[in-house]
């Protein structure tokens, strides 16, 4: 959606073979995936969901646990041209949390190696890093512990991929830090 959360709904554009596979002990075995539309001047996005169905014998009578798995893998197809433009919409401190929201103004998605925290007073530190879809913006967090905030005078956060380096500061007052 517009402010980054992920909507899923079901597609028949991605094909893929086989739709159902039974897989011993240390085995592997290949997926193949195709679409039937072609490209696109937008980035067009799937999640292929990978599901363990459980046996309906149980494997022994003692006591046991079982475990079950689901794999959700992002596919993304890209665009005939792409156009990587991103950048940072807004940046706030509120009860000792750095708020960083990005844009992805570019018509493919947008994933950042590296989101850093730098303190006027020398505190750093890395937030979780994830990507940004075509037209969304995602809002990225990142506490800082309250006395490093209640002396950092100012913050500078670079968010960093192999395109691009986005660059912001802000000043920080006590009472951002409670």
């Amino acid at each position: 959606s517009a402010d980054g959360n992920d909507i899923y709904k079901d597609s028949d554009e991605l094909i893929y073979y086989p739709r159902s596979m039974t897989l011993g002990p240390k085995e592997s075995r290949v997926v193949r995936l195709g679409i039937k539309a072609p490209m696109q001047e937008r980035e067009v996005t799937y999640r292929l969901q990978i599901e363990d169905i459980p046996s309906e014998t149980p494997v022994n009578q003692g006591a046991s646990v079982n475990f079950r798995y689901r794999f959700s893998i992002p596919i993304f197809l890209p665009p005939r041209a792409p156009n990587r433009v991103s950048e940072i919409e807004g940046l706030t401190v509120k009860g000792g949390k750095i708020q960083l929201q990005i844009a992805n103004r570019g018509n493919q998605h947008v994933r950042f190696d590296r989101i850093a925290v730098t303190t006027a007073a020398g505190f750093s530190k890395d937030g979780e890093v994830w990507y940004v879809l075509p037209g969304a913006s995602r809002l990225f967090q990142i506490e800082i512990p309250r006395e490093e905030c209640s002396r950092a005078g100012s913050i500078d956060v670079s968010a960093i991929n192999e395109f691009a380096t986005l660059m912001r500061s802000v000043a920080v007052q006590s009472e951002d830090c409670q």
